[in-house]
């Protein structure tokens, strides 16, 4: 009996493993809210593994290992958006536990602007974890910095930094503060994380980016006439919308317009709107996330605070839930 039952155990996990080498060559992001903090999981087609965000303790942990295989300590790479503590603690347990390759990390701080003395101590412990463990493990993490127009690619995947951008581009402040916005592309199917950017920063994304015809025609199916009458807008075109409990209350019209999403995914309540609050839209300048996502079927607004996470797929194609 006891062997019939260690023979399959090791069938199950033979199994198992033989599924993890063979997965379908799809693109998988993983979106879950950890605190009052989003953090998102992104396994390529070629198995790549890119972290976005840490939130403020440990349980990114607990996340990442209900999505990785039980026996792998690989993360190919982690994105840390901004300085706050909210959001770069849990990074920290993570360099610490996996083998990690790469580390992102914003080329513009509220201290390198001198808005700030310092860059909060959670994110000097995250950048000394870094360096501890390149010297005392012995393991070659390359640190990177992002700016607006940086484009990385994981594979067939790519990442485009549409901010922070030079302190000479952009007028930051205490309130509207450095932050990564990232468009993770697949394909014809794409993502932006927006997190917390103010509605200033969502117009300053919106007014300087913009493409040329071809990848009109490539992401969206728009030709030259559409792509006029829509605005001129374009490289920011993208299925799914991220954005933070904070900035979700806060949308500026242009911003939203350019996006042309499909899905939105953010963590607070969804008030109901009335037909004369839709109707005034385009009189906003700014106005709630309910109102600003007009059109969107409910069923596609995804909200974190209820569901705690959501999965997308892509096969390059098409974009859906899984």
């Amino acid at each position: 009996m006891i062997i019939v039952i260690i023979l399959a155990a090791g069938i199950s996990l033979g199994a198992y493993v033989w599924g993890e080498m063979h997965r379908d060559p799809l693109l998988e992001v993983h979106i879950f809210q950890v605190q009052n903090s989003l953090v998102a999981f992104i396994r390529t087609p070629e198995d790549r593994r890119i972290l976005i965000n840490g939130g403020p303790n440990a349980e990114v942990v607990r996340h990442i290992t209900r999505v990785l295989p039980f026996y792998s300590r690989r993360i190919d790479a982690v994105i840390a958006v901004d300085t706050q503590t909210k959001n770069v603690t849990g990074l920290i347990d993570v360099i610490n536990r996996y083998h990690i390759s790469e580390v992102y990390v914003p080329a513009v701080t509220m201290q390198s602007i001198g808005l700030a003395s310092s860059s909060g101590p959670a994110y000097e412990v995250f950048r000394e974890t870094i360096a501890n463990k390149q010297v005392v493990a012995g393991e070659e993490i390359i640190l990177r910095e992002l700016i607006a127009g940086d484009f990385v690619s994981f594979g067939d995947v790519e990442v485009t930094v549409l901010f922070p951008a030079l302190p000479e581009d952009f007028a930051y402040s205490r309130a509207s503060a450095p932050e990564a916005v990232l468009r993770i592309s697949y394909g014809k199917t794409s993502l932006l994380w927006s997190g917390t950017i103010t509605s200033k920063i969502q117009r300053y994304v919106a007014d300087h980016w913009e493409v040329p015809e071809f990848a009109y025609r490539k992401e969206t199916d728009m030709n030259e006439k559409e792509v006029e009458e829509n605005g001129g807008v374009g490289s920011i075109v993208s299925d799914v919308l991220i954005v933070s409990r904070n900035a979700s209350t806060d949308m500026a019209v242009e911003f939203v317009r350019a996006v042309r999403h499909t899905y939105i995914v953010h963590s607070q309540a969804i008030q109901k709107v009335s037909a004369r609050a839709q109707s005034s839209l385009r009189k906003k300048s700014a106005v709630s996330v309910s109102s600003a996502f007009v059109g969107i079927t409910s069923k596609n607004v995804i909200n974190l605070k209820h569901s705690g996470k959501v999965v997308f797929v892509s096969d390059g194609s098409n974009i859906w839930i899984n």
